[in-house]
């Protein structure tokens, strides 16, 4: 019976919760959401106590979601890293194993958006974008591993090790064919990933939209 009173009671909290949430996005000042509880039989001094507390988590969202020149070089630079070592993991793991694995598209995008997020501590639009750069960004040099390790097997078995020796992974014949060849490289499931991706690295970092709600102190 106790637990389900109980069980009872954090249901009441967290439809009192939402329902104060939404009145501030609708622009409803403290006072007359403080008041309407009132009116519903919350104790005065429970109500304001309440609602003072959701206003105040929620001001620190804003806060999280203002974004400044300094939080936006440290997301480029931790887009740029992530999309560094996702996109070579990935290649390493085709040139060790011969097998491509497509879903490692998605967990480029994956740690992208967690990157920016961690290291700046703030979401919005500016940091999805940069994301979704990253990623693509990470998915390219992935491919691009995934291109090299193919195109070594190749020369190597039509023309010996020692050619095969010759070929560099960062010279420009190389990546001139990757990126002639690249529309051949890419399969429908590889396509499907880096939706996936790309989806991953926007939601992550997405805010959660408190920044238009009109927190008034009134």
């Amino acid at each position: 019976m106790a637990k389900s009173e109980e069980k009872q009671r954090e249901e009441a909290r967290k439809k009192a919760v939402e329902y104060v949430i939404n009145q501030f996005k609708q622009g409803v000042p403290k006072d007359t959401i403080i008041a309407r509880l009132t009116q519903n039989g919350v104790a005065s001094d429970a109500a304001q106590t309440f609602v003072e507390s959701i206003h105040s988590q929620l001001v620190q969202e804003v806060e999280k979601e203002q974004f400044s020149a300094s939080a936006l070089v440290i997301a480029v630079v931790a887009a740029v890293v992530a999309s560094i070592i996702g996109g070579a993991i990935w290649g390493g793991i085709v040139i060790l194993t011969d097998y491509e694995i497509g879903f490692m598209a998605t967990g480029v995008g994956l740690l992208s958006g967690f990157a920016v997020t961690f290291f700046t501590e703030k979401k919005g639009r500016p940091l999805q974008i940069i994301a979704v750069l990253s990623s693509l960004a990470g998915i390219l040099v992935g491919k691009y591993f995934t291109f090299f390790a193919l195109l070594k097997q190749f020369v190597n078995s039509e023309y010996g090790p020692a050619a095969a020796g010759q070929v560099g992974i960062f010279s420009g014949d190389v990546v001139s064919l990757f990126f002639e060849s690249f529309g051949d490289l890419l399969s429908p499931y590889d396509v499907l990933w880096i939706v996936l991706a790309i989806v991953a690295a926007w939601s992550i970092p997405r805010a959660v939209g408190a920044k238009k709600m009109k927190l008034s102190t009134n």
